[in-house]
């Protein structure tokens, strides 16, 4: 038996490795690469070789039997996560950080998937993989926030397609490293940033179109370039550091960290889009940097009631007071 998976718009112009290593549950990109190698995989209905740039669209096989197992009921049993809203259809649970959304290798901690499955049975067969708990979207390992998931298919598929098209506004809180060389007041007014981004021939970042620090890579050959709108607002200084407010609709892959980037603006903490400072710097014991999805605005999928869910950060609320005040 095949399982089937649609490639959308924030994974196109990836390898096929590397988006099959992002999508499904415990499989590595090696893994993914030595499938491909056996023929395991297949592209709209034809054998596909591991360095395919896959598309929007495309419709990916792969022998079940290969896949991982589904998200674990018992893997959650001591994680206790916020549900900033739930009904008979759909939850919004609070993610924190350094915490997976889902499996990606064996020995992962317990994921947000495992969590769901474990609060409600429905979420285990809603996804588009069993390792998803019903999960619409994801967010980094070191993103915390909001999460929207679903409880049957039809629900599922509904959410799915309004975040591809645009009907799902989400809202970030994001702290960056200043920066002297950029007059910081033009931002204090919500700005528009559409640099268009392309997925790095390796996989492991997004690149901006526009002069950014990773510019150098160029535009890989046969590369996608991906629309990407994002609403900037600068909220508030803090000495070396800032704080920003992102919102956009449809997000893409790392698209806030890159716009940011792009800017001048790299999150604190995240090198691999040239920032120079940790975390630790700060006074905050833990790696990975400091994003967090703070709001969600749609449309109920079936009722068509507006909800706009929004939840701050308690760790970036504290570190501002503290900065503040020093």
């Amino acid at each position: 038996m095949l399982q089937k998976i649609e490639v959308d718009a924030a994974d196109s112009g990836q390898r096929l490795d590397v988006f099959l290593s992002r999508i499904v549950a415990e499989l590595s990109r090696r893994r993914a690469r030595l499938l491909c190698d056996q023929g395991k995989v297949q592209v709209n209905a034809r054998p596909a070789r591991a360095g395919l740039l896959v598309r929007e669209g495309d419709i990916v096989l792969i022998s079940q039997n290969d896949l991982p197992a589904a998200a674990r009921k018992d893997g959650a049993a001591a994680v206790s996560l916020p549900i900033h809203y739930e009904d008979e259809h759909l939850l919004i649970v609070e993610k924190p950080p350094r915490m997976p959304s889902v499996t990606l290798r064996q020995g992962d901690p317990p994921t947000v998937a495992d969590w769901l499955v474990r609060h409600c049975d429905a979420c285990a067969s809603a996804g588009r993989s069993p390792s998803e708990g019903g999960l619409v979207q994801r967010l980094d390992f070191s993103t915390s926030g909001m999460l929207l998931a679903a409880k049957s298919v039809e629900v599922w598929e509904r959410l799915h397609r309004m975040l591809l098209e645009g009907e799902i506004e989400k809202t970030y809180q994001a702290l960056c490293e200043s920066n002297a060389a950029v007059d910081i007041q033009r931002l204090s007014e919500e700005s528009l940033v559409q640099y268009p981004l392309f997925a790095r021939s390796d996989g492991k970042a997004m690149c901006a179109v526009a002069p950014s620090p990773k510019a150098e890579y160029g535009i890989p050959k046969g590369a996608t370039v991906l629309e990407a709108r994002t609403w900037l607002q600068l909220v508030q200084p803090l000495g070396k550091v800032v704080l920003f407010r992102a919102r956009g609709f449809g997000m893409r892959r790392h698209q806030v960290r890159v716009h940011l980037a792009a800017l001048g603006f790299p999150l604190v903490g995240d090198a691999l889009y040239g920032a120079r400072t940790e975390l630790r710097s700060l006074g905050i014991s833990r790696e990975g940097f400091l994003l967090h999805a703070s709001g969600l605005r749609f449309n109920h999928p079936l009722t068509g009631a507006a909800l706009c869910i929004e939840s701050e950060s308690n760790e970036l609320a504290t570190l501002c007071m503290g900065l503040e005040t020093a």
